[in-house]
């Protein structure tokens, strides 16, 4: 079943992660790591909660991803932000393709 979500479940669950995500910071230590990861290829649920985060006033600062080791430079895009396709990877026969991803990297400024 390739669609399992409607658009007013997406939306929903983007409004729910703006929830978690304005009190993750009460969670970390200085310093510490956030990231948002939903198996999504929805940008409301990726992109634009990044882009959200950046202007929310939270204290948190965008700590891009650098390709190497696992993290393929073609999933890294221009920001340091992870996205995955069902194009991307190949492991063979019995497993080609992978899930819809998405991945950024913020830490807690003060």
């Amino acid at each position: 079943m390739p669609h399992t979500k409607t658009d007013s479940d997406v939306e929903a669950l983007a409004k729910l992660q703006v929830r978690l995500i304005a009190h993750a910071p009460n969670l970390l230590k200085p310093g510490g790591i956030l990231v948002i990861c939903p198996c999504s290829l929805a940008s409301r649920e990726g992109e634009a909660q990044a882009d959200a985060v950046l202007r929310s006033g939270l204290p948190l600062v965008h700590a891009p991803l650098q390709p190497g080791g696992w993290l393929n430079q073609e999933w890294i895009d221009a920001r340091g932000n992870l996205r995955t396709l069902p194009f991307h990877g190949d492991f063979g026969e019995a497993q080609s393709g992978m899930d819809g991803f998405f991945a950024s990297r913020f830490r807690r400024t003060a």
